[in-house]
């Protein structure tokens, strides 16, 4: 018997799909004689077999043809047993214009669990792309695989182009993870939910109360499905909505957990879901969404010029400007928000980039203007920090502005507890805003550094930490970050103060060496002694001061000119940093190092204003500022031993 004639081509097909093959009733004939028969498929079956596909999937491979090889898979008439993978259709894939390339289209149907029976959704598309027929390193078993695993990972589905349907796609991933790297927990956790309760997932939504137990896993579904399936963002917001009963408090903390553990890991889908359902619980005011505002703020890392970073940094800003009356009704989130674009606004301004950048720097200008302007009575939290932030956008015409009304008409700014930048100085900044600029990643490295790595082990541990934060182009913008954060926000317990365990000293004096250039190291030191200009026993911490003061110490004298550079630049800064209000920095310097000396941080100040190695007068600037403390004390001494040994002579006599 004669073959059927083929159909005539059809131009709306694309050149690599020619013909499709299957294995099933639906797929071919037989012959009076039994022989199988292939024929390709009319618009019409094209249609049927995308919507009603065959039933227990096999791949097998096809003939070669002309360049070509057709993968598909076969389908019986009766499954052997029920599967829960799922079930393919692959399109013959011909040559492409390129003699040695050719790329072919698989149309996919993916089937879950027999929590979830098969019913006639749309089908998923893969391309693979530049695959050669004669040099493919993909042997027959590792196509098998790639399409096993592509079926295994696909939970959303959509329909191809040509037939005018809806585009869709679903990796069913979170993360980013490498092949050497374990599974995340709680990306684990959150899809075993969303598979199990998938039906639940699609409405009608069901009407009932959820125990505990089942809102927990409702929650961490949605925040699976939410995530993972931009297309059905709305259906999963509108479930959430529906069932919520804690304010979305949990729903949140599902969020906030995900972004600090795993956010760089994140792929850019689910990136982009996050901060739009952020925007989401925002307009519903959703109990912890500050918290979640305030971990993705401290996701963009400092000195980080590439397009993701930028892109992170841009969007929150809109988010932020976009919701101004919610924004002042967070305190803790606006002054975050100031903080942390006024630091950025710093690097972002010296580049000269794209339109996006100089979008990028408009915006955070006019931000920070107009949350100065505007809610500066909120700003004095920051404390003494704001100015150390400011003093660096002088050279900006906005900023210029607001120097003259800080310095010269206070009362522009309509607060009545500010009439001077003193008044800014006296206040401590709190810890909170100095995590702002370390990522969690760094603050967990970091402290891992300080509280368990040895004298001795620390080579290897800051090779380590250079290598993941310090070696891309613009990291040294970070370090006066790191610093502050070393100084004011890890603070660490006497017992290991007391051990074997690496001092804070040590890894600031590291820190220095790794600027290059003198206007990081000057930031750096500056952030180093920036506590001792305005120091006030009454109401900072000794623990602010105490690694600049032992790295001087023990930088003598085997590293003696460190301790010339500390030393001279910390004069320089009492006496230039502020001309008017020179005497105020000399208190404080005077008064930090009085209460070192007497709280036994150092026993006394004789390696310094002893020591040969250092300049002459150096340690006669640096006798200047113990006049209260050391060489009072000295001399009390002198005079009672003086006094006592008069009165043993008198007594003899």
């Amino acid at each position: 018997m004669e073959r059927p004639p083929p159909c005539p081509k059809r131009p709306f097909l694309p050149p690599a799909i020619r013909s499709l093959t299957t294995r099933s009733a639906l797929a071919h004939g037989r012959r009076d004689d039994g022989a199988r028969q292939r024929r390709e498929f009319d618009v019409g079956e094209w249609r049927q077999l995308l919507l009603n596909p065959p039933v227990g999937p096999s791949l097998r491979r096809g003939r070669r043809r002309r360049g070509s090889e057709a993968w598909y898979f076969s389908a019986r008439r009766k499954p052997r047993r029920k599967r829960a993978s799922g079930q393919c259709i692959i399109a013959r894939c011909s040559s492409s214009p390129s003699p040695s390339l050719f790329s072919a289209t698989v149309a996919i149907r993916t089937l879950t669990t027999t929590l979830n029976p098969p019913s006639r959704s749309p089908k998923t598309l893969f391309e693979i792309p530049n695959l050669s027929p004669r040099r493919s390193s993909f042997s027959n078993s590792i196509k098998r695989s790639y399409f096993e695993r592509k079926i295994a990972s696909s939970s959303a589905f959509f329909f191809f182009p040509i037939l005018g349907y809806e585009f869709h796609m679903n990796s069913g991933k979170l993360l980013r993870i490498a092949a050497h790297e374990a599974n995340n927990s709680t990306e684990a956790s959150l899809r075993e939910a969303f598979l199990l309760i998938q039906n639940q997932l699609k409405p009608p939504f069901p009407l009932t109360i959820p125990s505990p137990s089942e809102y927990s896993q409702l929650n961490r579904a949605i925040a699976f499905g939410v995530l993972t399936e931009p297309h059905l963002t709305k259906t999963h917001l509108t479930h959430l909505h529906a069932i919520v009963v804690d304010g979305y408090e949990l729903f949140t903390s599902i969020l906030v957990k995900l972004c600090n553990e795993s956010f760089p890991k994140l792929l850019d889908s689910p990136k982009s879901q996050l901060l739009h359902v952020c925007s989401s619980l925002v307009n519903v005011s959703a109990i912890k969404i500050e918290s979640l505002l305030i971990s993705l703020l401290r996701q963009i890392n400092g000195g980080d010029f590439t397009e993701s970073n930028l892109w992170l940094s841009s969007e929150l800003l809109k988010m932020l400007s976009d919701n101004w009356h919610w924004l002042l009704e967070e305190p803790l989130v606006l002054t975050s928000a100031l903080f942390v674009y006024l630091r950025l606004l710093s690097d972002h301004y010296r580049l000269a980039g794209s339109v996006k950048l100089e979008e990028l720097k408009r915006m955070e200008i006019d931000f920070c203007v107009k949350v100065l302007r505007q809610c500066f009575h909120l700003c004095l939290q920051i404390g003494r920090d704001l100015v150390r932030l400011l003093q660096d956008l002088v050279y900006i015409s906005e900023f210029k502005d607001l120097w003259k009304d800080l310095l010269f008409d206070p009362k522009k700014l309509g607060v009545a507890e500010y009439s001077d930048l003193s008044d800014l100085y006296r206040i401590r900044t709190p810890t909170h805003y100095f995590l702002l600029r370390i990522p969690p990643e760094m603050e967990s490295q970091l402290r891992f550094l300080l509280t368990y790595v040895r004298w001795g082990n620390q080579r290897r541990y800051q090779a380590w930490f250079a290598k993941k934060h310090l070696c891309r182009p613009g990291s040294e913008t970070a370090i006066s970050d790191i610093v502050r954060f070393i100084c004011c926000a890890h603070h660490p317990s006497n017992e290991i103060i007391q051990s074997n365990v690496i001092s804070r000293w040590a890894v600031i004096g590291w820190l220095l060496k790794c600027c290059r250039r003198n206007h990081f190291e000057a930031n750096v030191k500056l952030a180093l002694f920036y506590d001792w200009l305005f120091f006030d026993d009454r109401v900072d911490s000794i623990m602010n001061i105490e690694p600049a003061m032992l790295l001087m110490v023990n930088s003598v004298p085997k590293y003696v000119d460190i301790a010339h550079m500390l030393l001279e630049f910390l004069f320089l800064l009492v006496d230039n940093y502020d001309v008017d209000r020179r005497v105020l920095l000399a208190r404080g310097v005077t008064a930090s190092c009085h209460l070192l000396v007497r709280k036994g941080v150092v026993h006394s100040m004789e390696p310094l204003t002893s020591c040969d190695l250092l300049s002459p007068m150096l340690r006669e600037k640096l006798r200047s500022f113990l006049p209260g403390s050391e060489l009072s004390d000295k001399n009390k001494i002198q005079e009672e031993v003086s006094v006592a040994s008069e009165g043993k002579r008198l007594v003899q006599c």
